[in-house]
């Protein structure tokens, strides 16, 4: 409806009937939104001419009638499905937040149960995360059982300040001398 309401409206513009601007303005994009527009001002802009081009053009009353509704109908639709995704981003958003609100106060309560079972060792029984056992990398069986066994004694061995450390006195715990967090 479009395409054939502005050949008719290039045509009149070509003869001088229309202005060329408004013609070329009437043709302004793709989408359904920009459609509808178009057919809204096109039949506008034959209306407000109708009776000096009445036998110049091949577009009739009725034709101009239909082109209105269905630009009208287009335009409301067109907007329906605009407010619609506007509604569905608003949830999503809104739950995307909540989530966010959710994982944090997790973190916090797991940062209490690990600083509270840290001698035990079971906090991550107790609380475990939440982004545990989502992927990342896949190890190689093979490559994993190649690789040394610890040494028992690991700073020791790897360390080489460990080394040169003197040893520190057998005193009792909390006498001077003794090392003050060894238990």
């Amino acid at each position: 409806m479009r395409d054939q309401l502005h050949t008719d409206a290039l045509a009149l513009a070509k003869r001088g009937l229309l202005q060329d601007e408004r013609v070329a303005k009437l043709r302004s994009g793709l989408g359904h939104k920009s459609v509808a527009i178009d057919v809204v001002g096109l039949v506008q802009l034959f209306r407000k001419r109708f009776a000096a081009l009445q036998g110049r053009m091949a577009v009739t009353e009725a034709e101009l009638d239909r082109a209105a509704q269905l630009g009208q109908e287009l335009m409301t639709a067109a907007g329906v499905k605009e407010q619609a995704h506007m509604g569905v981003n608003a949830a999503a958003l809104l739950r995307h937040r909540a989530f966010t609100l959710c994982a944090r106060a997790y973190d916090q309560a797991r940062r209490a149960v690990i600083y509270l079972r840290w001698d035990e060792g079971d906090a991550d029984q107790i609380a475990p995360s939440l982004w545990a056992g989502r992927g990342g990398r896949k190890t190689n069986e093979a490559a994993t059982s190649d690789r040394l066994e610890p040494a028992a004694d690991p700073v020791a061995v790897s360390s080489p300040v460990a080394a040169v450390q003197p040893k520190a006195p057998t005193a009792g715990v909390g006498l001077p001398g003794s090392m003050p967090f060894a238990g």
